[in-house]
């Protein structure tokens, strides 16, 4: 009897530590990923390509090329924030809310693959409009020169 209930206070015991250690990854997982996305933003702001090249992919790294030769014409960032992360084995979808510095706000959605040990940004897969432009704003653009 004392070895059975010993046996089921050590079962007990091992799927809570198990259940711990998946819940302490994930929060690990979604620290690292938040600072990989805040890396991203300060030094695109700071037109520091090199650094974000440390942490994009191979296929990110191409778009990174790409923006890197926009130079001072290069939209920043006043405000980026993590909304969701969801996290799928080693990849990530991350939504990230953003405003430019003239006030326009959008949502990115990001998604980034774990490479080895570490997070990397593998590329955003499109932009959610969220009004930059009011339907007045628009049909202000419309009116005729006079």
């Amino acid at each position: 009897m004392k070895n059975r209930i010993l046996l089921n206070t050590l079962l007990v015991l091992a799927i809570s530590i198990s259940i711990l250690g998946c819940k302490s990854q994930k929060v690990e997982d979604e620290n690292e990923i938040k600072t990989v996305i805040t890396e991203f933003y300060t030094n695109l702001n700071d037109k520091n390509f090199t650094n974000i090249n440390t942490i994009s992919t191979k296929k990110m790294q191409r778009y990174v090329k790409h923006i890197s030769s926009i130079g001072d014409d290069l939209v920043t960032y006043k405000t980026y924030e993590v909304k969701d992360v969801e996290i799928i084995g080693k990849n990530a979808e991350v939504q990230v809310d953003t405003e430019d510095i003239y006030g326009n706000k959008l949502a990115f959605i990001w998604t980034l693959t774990k490479d080895e040990e570490s997070w990397k940004l593998d590329m955003f897969e499109g932009e959610i409009d969220q009004n930059v432009f009011t339907e007045e704003e628009i049909n202000y653009t419309k009116k005729p020169i006079q």
